[in-house]
């Protein structure tokens, strides 16, 4: 049995499966440094078909007004394209011997307060996905085992459903980006295509993310969606004009945001929901910063919302639902979702009124709306006071949430859906009844990606199969039909 304190410290590790401290030495804690045992790590990873090496770096960090960064590891792995538990080994004793460190206090029994980033790259040594864990406390001599879920969003495609029309493109051989379903503001694009490594769809617009850190975006453009500084709509891609290289670009409605390396964010598009974040609420035709010096390590959008994660903290700007901000709240910029920074959130995902995200025991908490069950807690009552957590305990290494429904991959390879089923979108064979929790996908399909869009979702496999199901009117299902599916349908 785990002892209690050792529990504590396992509730700050992220886990996009599950983590814990198994064993912790307490002895060596008031020896001089040059005595001090170093910390083992065993980081579980599931390596996807583009990756095969992991660059792990654990640093710790001086608190006060410097908040210099002193790296402790940084060390490169060659870990295959299978999951495996990695060893890493960190000396810890130049944290413990800092009296500027993070969390130095002299009561109790010595302790570092680690930051740990590991990076997956591929065969050339590029990055191809990157997770970043929430402080983790340790001791000298601690064993720590944790699961991570580098790489589990990179596989052969990259799928991006919007309203009427879906796109993916081929990442492992580039350039193979295709769209399917309503052309109407020409969001299916027109080749050629850059080489993409992953690709984010809003409304009636599609944007993708090169090696280079370039985002390219075709489709609508009456609020200035593809950043380019024109207002006309085109199929062909456009290079947004940013100041800097993106690592990351997501959509909601009706506007995009970048995550640059440095960690700041970058909007652009429809502001009048005060989605860009950037104190105002008018709409800009290239990216902008985001307000204030907040440092981002992942972003999501949904609706006219957008969240940030900062450490286990989530910070949003925008609107939930269809209340408009007013000038006075779109002033503020980011603010903290509310109990994000107690549960200590992972990952997560933005639907149109509503966001969930993972937590460091790879269970899911959600938060917002709950009329149609989107958040998963068996009941349909609202949850705007904080996050409430998904009922059925399930462990989850993703998640996606559409308009008025949320998905997710769990631990155990399958796909789980919840909330409006109106169209079929929760793929569970049936359509209309509504589901308050968790319930299996149809078919025993075990997904590499699983991405919503409005009313429908696709699904990737290892192998390369697409599958969606959900609203099919304008043929986004991509089977050839306009026929509704209920349950996950092989796009030609």
């Amino acid at each position: 049995m785990i002892p209690a304190s050792l529990a504590r410290r396992a509730s700050h590790l992220l886990a996009g499966l599950s983590c814990f401290i198994a064993a912790a030495c307490s002895d060596d804690a008031t020896q001089p440094s040059s005595r001090l045992r170093p910390v083992s790590l065993a980081l579980a990873v599931q390596i996807g078909p583009l990756g095969n090496t992991l660059r792990v770096d654990i640093s710790y960090r001086h608190s006060g007004s410097s908040g210099a960064t002193i790296t402790l590891l940084d060390q490169t792995i060659d870990v295959g394209v299978q999951a495996r538990a990695v060893p890493v080994v960190v000396d810890i004793a130049p944290c413990l011997s800092d009296p500027l460190r993070e969390g130095a206090s002299s009561e109790g029994e010595p302790a570092c307060v680690l930051h740990i980033a590991v990076t997956l790259l591929d065969a050339s040594r590029q990055q191809v996905d990157q997770s970043t864990l929430p402080p983790l406390t340790v001791h000298a001599g601690d064993n720590a085992q944790a699961g991570l879920a580098v790489g589990t969003r990179t596989s052969y495609l990259s799928l991006a459903p919007g309203f009427d029309f879906t796109c993916r493109a081929v990442t492992i051989t580039g350039g193979g980006t295709t769209c399917w379903g309503s052309n109407r503001v020409s969001q299916l694009g027109r080749a050629p295509f850059p080489d993409f490594l992953e690709i984010s769809a809003g409304s009636s617009f599609t944007c993708g993310l090169t090696r280079a850190g370039e985002a390219w975006c075709w489709g609508d453009n009456a609020a200035g969606e593809l950043g380019d500084n024109l207002a006309s709509s085109r199929a062909t891609p456009t290079l947004v004009k940013s100041p800097v290289p993106f690592t990351q670009v997501v959509t909601g409605l009706d506007f995009a945001c970048g995550l640059a390396e440095s960690g700041t964010a970058y909007c652009w598009g429809e502001n009048a929901w005060a989605s860009l974040g950037d104190g105002t609420k008018i709409k800009h035709a290239v990216p902008a910063p985001v307000k204030g010096s907040l440092k981002f390590v992942r972003l999501g959008a949904g609706g006219h919302a957008v969240c940030g994660l900062t450490d286990g903290t989530v910070y949003c700007w925008g609107s939930f639902g269809s209340n408009v901000p007013s000038e006075a709240q779109a002033s503020l910029g980011p603010v903290t979702l509310t109990g994000t920074d107690v549960v200590g959130v992972a990952s997560f995902a933005l639907g149109t009124n509503h966001a969930c995200g993972i937590v460091a025991d790879g269970s899911a908490v959600c938060y917002g709306s709950n009329g149609s069950g989107q958040l998963g807690d068996g009941t349909t009552t609202d949850r705007t006071s904080a996050p409430v957590r998904v009922s059925g305990g399930l462990h989850f290494t993703s998640l996606t949430a559409g308009n008025l429904f949320t998905c997710g991959m769990a631990t155990d390879g399958f796909a789980y859906c919840w909330g409006s089923n109106a169209f079929g979108q929760l793929g569970v064979g049936n359509s209309g009844a509504n589901r308050t929790s968790p319930t299996r996908v149809s078919g025993n399909i075990a997904f590499a990606t699983l991405v919503a869009g409005e009313n429908h979702v696709c699904g990737s496999t290892s192998s390369g199969s697409t599958y969606c199901w959900g609203f099919n009117q304008t043929g986004q299902i991509g089977d050839g039909s306009t026929i509704n599916r209920n349950v996950p349908t092989l796009a030609k």
